[in-house]
């Protein structure tokens, strides 16, 4: 994203802090979760959004994914390494907590 280039990332968990349909290109996943909590995602939509990229990226997509690319280096400039950080610092506490783990 920082690249300004179209991404696909799944619509769950980490990833929805700063990609959005507007920046992204994102895969929906299904209502239940592997054995270690992650997402797991609907292959066949992640084979169409492969297939949307390629086409928003044409003259005749009227080059949409160039456009989410730029959109999405715009949110990555806003999102300091602190951010970032303390983002990930409450998810692996809350995976923590979910398996009784003490992490203090």
């Amino acid at each position: 994203m920082s690249m300004a280039l179209p991404v696909i990332v799944t619509n769950y968990s980490g990833p929805t802090a700063y990609a959005n349909e507007n920046n992204s290109y994102l895969i929906p996943v299904s209502h239940s979760l592997d054995n270690l909590s992650y997402s797991i995602p609907i292959l066949s939509e992640l084979k169409l959004l492969l297939r949307q990229v390629i086409y928003d990226s044409s003259y005749d997509g009227r080059y949409i994914a160039q456009k989410k690319g730029l959109l999405a280096r715009f949110m990555m400039m806003k999102l300091s390494p602190s951010y970032v950080v303390n983002k990930m610092i409450d998810r692996l506490r809350y995976h923590a907590s979910i398996r009784g783990w003490n992490y203090e």
